[in-house]
């Protein structure tokens, strides 16, 4: 009976702290503790796909910004994706080997493109992606209220499983330079306008 009670009461507060930030307006971001193996498989999937894209842009782009840009996004996602290889190999959670349909379709539609129209797509699509990612990060870092720069409240979860620690880990050291891109793409995303 008394862990009935603990259990009603912890929704009651989800629900509660959910409901309040959903009536005003507020983006709701919840990964459920234990969903570790999820978020390193997006993360992962999203890591590859930056890899991919940045290589398009570094060689396509004859704006030195945007190419440099996409260099940055080779070399610290690739670095990102090779600790995070770590972590998956240590919770036994199996990678994706290719992209996923929402990159790939990205990458087709970015493919056809050139010039400014080419700049233009490419950093809309750095920024949202990595606005998603950074506030993925918050919610798995335990930093889901700090330097929210999507300017929406976000509600993360805390009480992660046990086994969890390695991912919130990499979650709070990856974080930093996913908001550095994100503040590089927005400000570049200005300039090719």
């Amino acid at each position: 009976m008394k862990r009935f009670a603990v259990i009603t009461a912890a929704a009651a507060f989800a629900f509660a702290v959910n409901g309040a930030a959903y009536a005003q307006g507020q983006k709701i971001t919840t990964a459920a503790p234990g969903d570790a193996k999820t978020f390193i498989t997006q993360m992962a999937a999203g890591g590859m796909a930056e890899v991919q894209l940045g290589r398009m842009a570094s060689q396509r782009a004859a704006n030195a910004d945007v190419k440099a840009y996409g260099q940055m996004m080779v070399k610290d996602h690739t670095q990102a994706d090779n600790e995070l290889k770590q972590v998956a190999s240590q919770m036994k959670v199996a990678l994706p080997k290719q992209l996923d349909q929402k990159h790939r379709d990205l990458a087709a539609r970015l493919s056809k493109l050139k010039g400014a129209a080419f700049y233009r797509e490419y950093m809309n699509a750095m920024v949202a992606d990595h606005e998603e990612v950074a506030t993925q990060l918050r919610a798995w870092s335990g930093n889901a209220s700090a330097a929210n720069t999507t300017g929406s409240a976000t509600v993360g979860t805390s009480g992660r499983a046990q086994g969890d620690g390695p991912v919130m880990q990499w979650a709070a050291k990856t974080l930093p330079a996913v908001e550095h891109h994100l503040e590089e793409a927005r400000s570049l995303s200005q300039k090719v306008k």
